[in-house]
């Protein structure tokens, strides 16, 4: 049997997993994320946390690519306004 996702009431642990993992992907993607990171690893102060902010910085540089950005939320858009019910197993 199986029972159709149509609404936020109606998901499922494993919809609200897979939900999660779009919005953190999202965020690994954002060059604020990874600045954020620099920060706080920048903000620690040793050799070791310095090499990781840079690290985190160069992330940032390349999440800056604004055409790869589009696309990854235009993608999240899709999935999220399509409007063919999903089948999940009960």
């Amino acid at each position: 049997m199986t029972t159709p996702v149509t609404g936020a009431a109606e998901l499922s642990a494993f919809d609200h997993f897979q939900l999660r993992m779009l919005r953190e992907a999202w965020l690994e993607a954002t060059a604020t994320h990874w600045r954020r990171r620099a920060e706080a690893f920048a903000a620690v102060g040793t050799p070791t946390c310095d090499q990781i902010a840079r690290a985190c910085r160069n992330r940032a540089a390349l999440g800056d690519n604004h055409a790869a950005l589009r696309e990854l939320a235009d993608t999240l858009a899709a999935v999220a306004t399509s409007t063919t019910p999903t089948e999940r197993p009960t």
